[in-house]
């Protein structure tokens, strides 16, 4: 079991969100957290908890828009010290805002607007960035909408500039999409279990698969590149990406209401995973154990499908939030204080994911240790033998001393 200064606790319940979390997003270093849904886009910075005012550009108005409704966030963060805020709408509306220090507020500085506005199928499903440090000055992020699209771009402190823009075939249910370590995109069917990679530069379909779980409403990549996990309605399932291979299950508490709803992160250098639930809590599992390390409760039960998290040196955050229609919803930070890690482990330490069976793990244990007497035995052997040349052989050990000289 884990003591008590190990598991995470609660530092600040977030109210406001007048309905049901679609989506929640710490921004880096967790200065910022968002969270969308038809209400549109809160924020609160994390300094203080305090509501952040957003432009009227992406407040929600009543009636309620599409355009101002938004399924998903992310976050980026430029060497230039600015907080860059993309989200993604119903509509498919692609706002992008940045933080003003002088301020103290965000700005939109670019609107990307569906291709056919008014079509149910323009929205916006899913979202990646690549970096959400970005290292060489251009960021990218990707989305997927609704009707099969799968749009790369780029984004600048000058702007965006598209990369490319596909549809894949409706029979393919387009869902998650998430960003491999090379910059190529991962698409995941969230029915029927198709997978493909497609090109960074152009979109082309490098690899196609049909043998992932089903369903896959969320998925997460390992940054190895060489685990995939996937939720599966009430549980999460972990896959090899190189060959679509199953690994193992993170077992939910049972209870199942919305079964592709719930998220799933990594956290403290990939060796936990947090999970939502529809049981009123949020599950943290041993990534490589596959066991529940804690739960973390949400007072007001029900769905908890949104779940976000932010790793720092010294300290690490979890959030969840109420995922309920037509319900109020608050957001619940939780919060553990670590010594800093000295080396990366966990998951990206274990390429394949490979684990030696309970069963095997006593025989082996009873191989090593003959192996290790023969070695002793070998080497005290010799020893003994070299003592024994020259207490009783002098003239020998010399002669042969003087051999290996005169060559």
């Amino acid at each position: 079991m884990f003591s008590r200064n190990q598991l995470y606790k609660t530092t600040a319940t977030l109210e406001g969100c007048p309905n049901a979390v679609t989506s929640l997003s710490f921004s880096a270093e967790a200065r910022f957290i968002v969270a969308t849904g038809d209400f549109g886009a809160k924020v609160w910075d994390t300094s203080n908890m305090s509501e952040v005012a957003l432009p009227s550009k992406v407040t929600q108005r009543e009636p309620k828009q599409p355009k101002r409704a938004f399924q998903v966030a992310s976050w980026m963060y430029f060497s230039s010290k600015i907080h860059v805020l993309i989200l993604g709408s119903v509509r498919g509306d692609i706002y992008l805002l940045s933080w003003s220090n002088v301020e103290s507020a965000f700005q939109v500085f670019r609107a990307l607007l569906p291709c056919t506005p008014g079509d149910q199928g323009s929205q916006v499903v899913a979202m990646d960035v690549f970096e959400t440090v970005v290292t060489n000055k251009t960021g990218y992020f990707v989305t997927a909408t609704l009707d099969g699209h799968v749009h790369l771009r780029s984004l600048t402190t000058a702007g965006t500039q598209t990369i490319f823009s596909i549809q894949l075939d409706k029979s393919f249910n387009l869902g998650p999409v998430r960003f491999g370590k090379t910059r190529d995109v991962y698409v995941f069917g969230t029915i029927g279990g198709g997978i493909m990679c497609l090109d960074r530069a152009t979109g082309e379909i490098r690899e196609s698969h049909t043998r992932g779980p089903v369903p896959m409403g969320t998925v997460i990549i390992g940054r190895s590149e060489s685990l995939f996990v996937a939720g599966t309605g009430q549980d999460f399932q972990a896959y090899r990406l190189q060959d679509i291979v199953y690994r193992q299950t993170y077992t939910g508490p049972g209870r199942l209401i919305a079964p592709i709803s719930k998220d799933i992160v990594f956290a403290e250098e990939e060796t936990i995973l947090v999970g939502g639930t529809d049981s009123g809590m949020a599950i943290v599992y041993n990534t490589q154990l596959g066991k529940v390390i804690q739960t973390l409760q949400y007072p007001r039960g029900g769905l908890v499908q949104s779940v976000a998290s932010c790793t720092l040196k010294n300290t690490c955050f979890i959030a969840i939030a109420g995922s309920i229609l037509d319900h109020p919803s608050n957001i619940l930070i939780f919060k553990k204080h670590r010594k800093a890690p000295t080396n990366i482990s966990g998951l990206i330490s274990y390429p394949n994911f490979v684990k030696l069976p309970k069963t095997a793990r006593p025989y082996i244990r009873w191989l090593i240790w003959p192996v290790i007497f023969a070695i002793f035995y070998v080497l005290t052997n010799s020893y003994f033998y070299e003592v024994n040349q020259r207490l009783y052989f002098p003239d020998n050990v010399g002669s042969h001393n003087t051999f290996r000289s005169s060559q």
